[in-house]
């Protein structure tokens, strides 16, 4: 199973008049990740840190277009998930175009003192239903 949203970036996004900037996917892909979970009631009660992430460009999205966010869980850990993301630009009709990047994306859940800590039933069964 896959969660997809949609995105536009922001005028100020672009490194260029038709371009938008790499750095910008990284916002695409935490997005797509927060997003997703506070659309299923994983808040900021369950604090959580980006352990790494990393992002393979396969071809600039033009501005202004609309995005589809790919996201799917590779790894499920007991304090950790691991995300495979895919940004996909959106053709006029709606239907997601050729694959513009490829990224990952790890969540650490911790407690207070920031050390790992296992997640919850609730928390693992949101995940869950990316698997």
């Amino acid at each position: 199973d896959m969660a997809c949203l949609t995105s536009r970036p922001a005028c100020l996004t672009c490194c260029a008049p038709v371009q938008v900037n790499n750095a910008i996917y990284y916002q695409f892909m935490d997005d797509a990740v927060n997003m997703h979970l506070l659309a299923h009631g994983i808040g900021v009660s369950w604090p959580r840190f980006v352990a790494s992430s990393s992002c393979r460009y396969l071809r600039p999205f033009a501005f202004p277009s609309d995005i589809s966010v790919g996201l799917r869980i590779a790894r499920l850990g007991s304090s950790s998930a691991s995300y495979e993301i895919g940004l996909f630009p959106l053709a006029a009709a709606g239907e997601a175009g050729e694959l513009a990047a490829v990224g990952t994306f790890v969540h650490v859940y911790v407690d207070q003192t920031g050390q790992p800590k296992a997640f919850d039933d609730t928390v693992r069964g949101v995940l869950s239903s990316l698997t």
